[in-house]
């Protein structure tokens, strides 16, 4: 099972990570062309004003005007300098010291600019072209230390990536509340079914997105089938209660008096108990509610006292109940199976009833067992068949722990017989609890 609010988040976040780091890489190119391009423009009028100053002295040698340049050529690793260079000789900044390299090969032209590694840490940007003037060749070889923007440059882009990751978990936490926002329509709906009957149909209301609105009406369709269909058999049910009704009658007033047969007796009774065990399974087979939770922990008192006005000479132990969380069944359904299944174990107990609550992350297991003479090993799988009693001489029809069989079963969960270790009969029901994982309650 996968959550469509983590799928969005995690979507999200992928996508806006990326964006931010294809941003950052983008703008940190687009600003270091721009100081690239502006250092290139300042190196080539540096150049020019090179060229102006290049002029031959008194003694016909040529030589560069340093007075009217920028006396930052005079420092030593200034960060700006120059070189004058010919086939015969070379004029250099009084900036580059001692530091030797050859200017790369370059084809005439306007000249061009590239990159190289400086003295110590520096980064050059050069600009390089050849001319004549005065008849003579020369290539004018214009640098630039750019290291400490690119420095800058490097903090800015540290910098960049710390502001993107931070608007990255904001927007996240933003979009978390959003989407859990637009989400709660879902948990609302839930609460709507679960509070709703099959009489009844969701309401189309402003605040639900259109998106969710064709949820809506297949749900209201689904509601209306199961209206259809639950009447259709409590129809049955009833008219089948109805048709009966007069012919038990008849049979019943000839069968009292003193020459009545226990046979027929008999038969009047298996007739009343076929009527009322349909009866419940039609109740079975279509809840008034379409949801809910029964909490144990408050019936539970409620069924014992019950009990010990009916069974006042059985002692009932109750073990686990204080830890069981609600059950996400029908209330009258598990409260029918609780009751039935109590009834059952004093019925037949001599002093002693255990039940036993117990649950884990997937099922809950309810355990009933008492101190009566058992069941043999031969009936216990007929235990659950409708109409079966192990003991004819105690009143009923013997359809208890049939319709707990039925119960359980549209839980889908399991019933098991057994032999009890108070002597008795032990009865083990187990209940998924996947359903309030679906459903969504409250695990605490």
């Amino acid at each position: 099972m996968y959550s469509i609010k983590h799928q969005l988040l995690k979507g999200l976040l992928v996508n806006m990570l990326l964006v931010m780091f294809l941003l950052m890489i983008g703008l940190n190119f687009m600003i270091l062309k721009l100081i690239t391009d502006h250092a290139s423009t300042r190196l080539q009028h540096d150049a020019e004003s090179l060229i102006s100053e290049l002029a031959r002295d008194a003694n016909g040698q040529w030589t560069v005007n340093v007075a009217h340049l920028s006396t930052i050529y005079n420092r030593v690793r200034s960060g700006h300098y120059y070189l004058v260079q010919t086939r015969d000789f070379s004029l250099r900044s009084r900036s580059l010291f001692d530091f030797e390299f050859e200017p790369r090969a370059i084809d005439e032209g306007p000249g061009s600019s590239y990159r190289m590694d400086g003295a110590g840490d520096e980064e050059w940007l050069v600009w390089q072209q050849q001319i004549n003037k005065g008849g003579a060749d020369f290539t004018i070889w214009v640098a630039e230390d750019l290291s400490p923007i690119y420095r800058d440059m490097r903090h800015f882009f540290v910098l960049g990536l710390v502001v993107v990751l931070a608007s990255t978990l904001l927007a996240l936490y933003r979009q978390q509340r959003i989407v859990g926002a637009s989400l709660n329509v879902f948990e609302q709906l839930r609460r709507e079914l679960n509070a709703h009957d099959y009489n009844a149909s969701l309401q189309r209301r402003d605040s639900i997105p259109r998106e969710v609105a064709p949820l809506v009406e297949e749900i209201n369709q689904l509601l209306r089938f199961l209206q259809q269909r639950t009447q259709r058999t409590r129809n049955a049910i009833a008219n089948l209660a109805h048709e009966l009704k007069r012919p038990l009658q008849i049979l019943s007033l000839k069968c009292t008096g003193d020459n009545a047969g226990q046979d027929s007796v008999r038969a009047i009774e298996d007739i009343h108990g076929v009527i009322e065990r349909e009866l419940r399974r039609a109740r079975l087979s279509g809840s008034d509610r379409l949801g809910g939770a029964c909490d144990v922990r408050e019936e539970w008192p409620h069924l014992i006292d019950m009990t010990a006005r009916i069974y006042p000479h059985i002692s009932v132990e109750t073990n686990g109940l204080q830890d069981l969380k609600p059950l996400p069944y029908d209330r009258g359904d598990v409260l029918e199976l609780l009751g039935n299944l109590l009834d059952n174990a004093c019925k037949f107990a001599n002093h002693q009833v255990r039940v036993q609550f117990a649950e884990n992350l997937h099922e809950v297991s309810l355990v009933f067992e008492d101190d009566g003479p058992g069941v043999d090993e031969s009936q216990i799988k007929d235990l659950a068949r409708p109409g079966f009693r192990v003991d004819e001489s105690i009143k009923g029809h013997g359809l208890g722990l049939g319709l707990c069989a039925d119960i359980v079963d549209s839980f889908n969960g399991s019933l098991e017989f057994g032999h009890a270790m108070l002597g008795g009969l032990k009865v083990a029901v187990s209940l998924p609890l996947q359903v309030r994982e679906d459903l969504g309650l409250d695990a605490g």
